[in-house]
């Protein structure tokens, strides 16, 4: 085995976590299933540098041919089960090393994922390989039960998931051997990789002709049906308010009396109450408008009155209610033209002015497909944007349709969380993103259907392919919670039928 020396291990997890940065943000559709959908891609990302080492020391080889984990059809090993967590806690820590305070120089057994309840990391990384096995055996038994097998591209992504690892494993000095050790503990083998490999893929196939397949059908009385049902806990999703408000906080000088000070808190109280008791959104506007005249705050952003009245002003919330404006504002009996004063800190009142009262956002989202190109990858950013706009070039000299450019997306995008999709993002909601050249061209109005564009981030060019509107804003904020739900109708059945057993004491062997 190569040198695994605690530099070597950090500047691999750290051009993997510039790699990540460098993606787009993922689109979240609602994968229940922790990994489940990910299938060979979270194993691919891992191979190209996102290998994060704890102590993988198993005490006894022989523990890891022994079976740990029991069902109907399938049976896990204490390797496999070794393999699934690794998998899951490089997945974590890609993306959340720099938010959670894991040291990789110790035990996960000594470090405190919840300490008042003295649950441990490698407590909560146990539980998840232990929850995620169990999903891919039941869907995977069920999916074997309604005839479903491996199919070839299947057999073929598994197979280069494992070339990877050995063109990768032999680039940093490793056998394909050593390096599968060195990512996922001494002992586990290729062998352990392909059994949990081909249960994943069964089961995420299974998943998206059940779960997916239903998302996508779904009727906008789905949608309110899901709502009604769970509406304190997802209507802060999906219905929103439209207000205008204004501060006013009491100013105390240096050496103030009580006395003084009411006065102030009582002239900031009554310029509140002026603006409350205007009688019309004209009248409230106009108010405001003064002030900001008066102030000259909006010269000092170089807008005009009106434009830093509709900017900083004018605004929206999705539905809440934690504080007194939001249970006021989103009572039922509010309506348009409604005002009201909340001290929101100690000396400072707010007067507001409800524009418009609970609505859904009926904005469409968007769904496209991408082609990734990492300027690393070239000699230069021009040259990275050259190469972009030659495959522009040749996708509308060519057939210019979207099949043409999945094509172009397989052979040239390094998106790894969107190219086995090849390229596809759904429902993406205005600035959910947070890239502002991504929201200008993907929400310009004059966008069409089979449109094609170049954006550029920091690290990346995106050539982009519009597909369409997906569904509006507020129903994409009840995707994933309307999947969660399908997916337990799915599962609930089958924990019975399936019966998936742990043998808890062979499987608390797992190193860490």
């Amino acid at each position: 085995m190569g040198n695994n020396s605690s530099q070597q291990r950090r500047e691999k997890a750290q051009r993997k976590k510039e790699r990540e940065a460098r993606a787009m943000v993922r689109r979240k559709r609602g994968n229940v299933i922790a990994g489940i959908v990910a299938g060979i891609l979270g194993a691919v990302i891992l191979v190209f540098g996102g290998v994060w080492i704890v102590n993988k020391i198993v005490k006894s080889r022989s523990d890891l041919k022994k079976v740990a984990v029991r069902s109907k059809y399938y049976e896990l090993t204490l390797g496999d089960m070794q393999y699934l967590y690794f998998d899951n806690y490089n997945d974590f820590m890609t993306d959340n090393s720099e938010n959670v305070n894991i040291d990789i120089e110790k035990s996960l057994k000594t470090q405190y994922y919840d300490e008042q309840k003295k649950i441990t990391w490698y407590d909560y990384f146990l539980q998840q390989a232990k929850d995620n096995a169990e999903s891919y055996i039941l869907l995977a038994s069920a999916a074997k039960d309604e005839g479903y097998t491996l199919t070839e591209k299947e057999k073929t992504e598994i197979d280069e998931l494992i070339d990877a690892f050995e063109e990768y494993g032999e680039k940093e000095g490793y056998t394909l051997e050593g390096y599968i050790e060195y990512a996922y503990g001494e002992g586990i083998t290729e062998k352990n990789i392909r059994r949990c490999q081909e249960i994943k893929k069964i089961a995420t196939r299974y998943y998206t002709a059940k779960v997916d397949e239903k998302t996508l059908a779904y009727k906008d009385e789905d949608y309110i049906n899901f709502l009604e049902k769970n509406f304190d806990e997802y209507a802060g999703s999906a219905c929103k308010i439209d207000y205008t408000y204004f501060s006013f906080e009491a100013q105390f000088e240096e050496g103030f009396t009580d006395a003084q000070k009411e006065e102030s808190r009582n002239n900031a109280y009554k310029l509140a109450e002026e603006l409350r008791d205007a009688g019309s959104e004209e009248k409230f506007d106009a108010i405001i408008l003064k002030y900001i005249e008066t102030a000259k705050l909006a010269e000092e952003q170089g807008m005009s009155a009106e434009e830093y009245l509709d900017t900083i002003y004018k605004s929206s919330a999705y539905y809440n209610q934690e504080d007194d404006f939001a249970k006021w504002a989103f009572s039922d009996e509010r309506k348009v033209g409604d005002t009201n004063i909340f001290e929101v800190k100690e000396n400072v009142f707010v007067a507001y002015y409800m524009n418009k009262t609970i609505y859904f956002d009926e904005k469409p989202t968007k769904n496209f497909r991408q082609i990734l190109l990492e300027i690393e990858n070239y000699s230069s950013a021009e040259a990275t944007r050259k190469t972009a706009l030659n495959l522009i070039s040749e996708w509308e000299n060519g057939e210019a349709t979207e099949e043409s450019f999945k094509a172009l997306v397989k052979e040239y995008s390094t998106d790894v969380t969107s190219v086995e999709n090849e390229g596809l993002y759904m429902y993406v909601r205005e600035g959910e993103l947070g890239l502002e050249d991504f929201d200008e061209w993907l929400f310009d109005e004059n966008r069409k259907p089979g449109s094609v564009g170049l954006v550029k981030s920091e690290k990346s060019y995106h050539i982009l392919y519009m597909c369409g509107d997906g569904v509006p804003t507020w129903q994409a904020a009840l995707v994933q919670p309307m999947q969660e739900d399908a997916y337990n109708e799915l599962k609930a059945p089958l924990v019975d039928k399936y019966n998936v057993t742990f043998n808890n004491k062979l499987i608390n062997k797992i190193s860490s």
